[in-house]
């Protein structure tokens, strides 16, 4: 058998859920119409939770022409348990040039309002006009069924999965967002939820059906994102992971077009790369990416390296396709270029 049951939103300890105009972001046509037609015609809306699905849901509705949209996030800056903090500073820029009000370091107290949303309390006392409040903060497995049959599961983590996805049946596998996942990197278990990974676990499970062949080889995290013409790419950890971890290491980084010469149409002039490697090994554990349209084709070329264990050096002389119309110049890529500032922050 495979267990994929999926996952849920996670709402929040606050008041007033229960008022209409209340949403959350589920994998529902139907419910997702709904909320659709809820927006029509409004001029308030609160977004709670600035991670992907947060900072994705406010964009879309200013660019639907909603007046006053409002994200409210917990953390000092948006994106940031996925992005480099300079990113998420260059994303929120984004967001306010398109007239999306940030407000950072506070939380979601409760809804206020007469059967249905009126405002959001926050934290800090403050009150802010919501028609529409849309709740954005992640997803939670969905475990119901694996503990009534018994499976080993972590309600943070999700179902217990082996290197070959099988859960603590060996007679059953199990794959997607319900199930544990360990951080490449570390070997931790994490709490990522991606499509990607999804998509590699379930093709893992697929082919050990009736041979165990293939095993995970954890999840790399990798993300991509596209706020207003701000295009941001992210992979592997962030200084601040490293920091947290324990992780000694070193960066290398760039900023150059996107485009050769600069000149030329579509170009971004300042899209930048930076990679981080492990000082141990030299080996890039993670890699951050803002600027043109390139940026997640570079994300994914650094999950790549990542997954390769590709250290600065071998990393800087890979061989990549360039074109005036699509790359950087093949003198200033910005992975292989920042790899090679890379090294020489290492021989510092």
């Amino acid at each position: 058998m495979v267990f994929s049951a999926g996952s849920y939103p996670f709402v929040p300890p606050i008041g007033g859920l229960d008022l209409d105009n209340v949403f959350t972001i589920k994998k529902d046509p139907k419910y997702l119409e709904k909320i659709g037609k809820s927006l029509e015609g409004v001029n308030d809306v609160v977004v709670i939770g600035g991670g992907f699905i947060g900072v994705e849901m406010a964009e879309q509705n200013k660019m639907k022409g909603i007046a006053n949209v409002t994200i409210v996030e917990l953390l000092p800056h948006c994106l940031l348990l996925a992005c480099e903090e300079e990113m998420a500073i260059r994303a929120e820029e984004e967001l306010k040039s398109l007239g999306v009000n940030v407000i950072l370091n506070a939380s979601a107290k409760t809804v206020v309002g007469n059967g249905k949303a009126e405002a959001v309390e926050l934290s800090t006392g403050q009150k802010v006009k919501a028609d529409v409040v849309i709740i954005g903060i992640g997803a939670a497995a969905e475990l119901d069924l694996a503990e009534k049959i018994g499976l080993k599961s972590d309600r943070r983590m999700g179902v217990f999965a082996d290197r070959y996805m099988r859960t603590s049946d060996k007679d059953v596998f199990t794959c997607g967002d319900c199930a544990t996942k360990f951080s490449f990197i570390t070997g931790d278990l994490v709490p990522i939820r991606l499509a990607s990974v999804a998509c590699s676990e379930g093709a893992i499970v697929g082919s050990n059906l009736y041979k165990l062949n293939r095993q995970t080889i954890g999840a790399v995290g990798a993300f991509a994102t596209k706020i207003g013409n701000l295009c941001i790419g992210a992979a592997g950890f962030s200084t601040k992971m490293c920091k947290d971890n324990g992780i000694d290491y070193y960066i290398g980084e760039v900023q150059a077009p996107d485009r050769h010469p600069g000149g030329l149409p579509g170009c971004t002039m300042n899209t930048k790369a930076k990679l981080i490697f492990r000082k141990s090994d030299n080996k890039i554990i993670g890699g951050h990416v803002a600027g043109g349209m390139g940026a997640a084709d570079m994300a994914n070329t650094i999950s790549v390296a990542i997954q390769s264990g590709l250290t600065s050096d071998e990393l800087a002389v890979r061989q990549v396709a360039t074109h005036p119309l699509l790359t950087a110049s093949p003198l200033m890529t910005q992975v292989i270029w920042a790899a090679e500032n890379g090294v020489v922050n290492k021989n510092k």
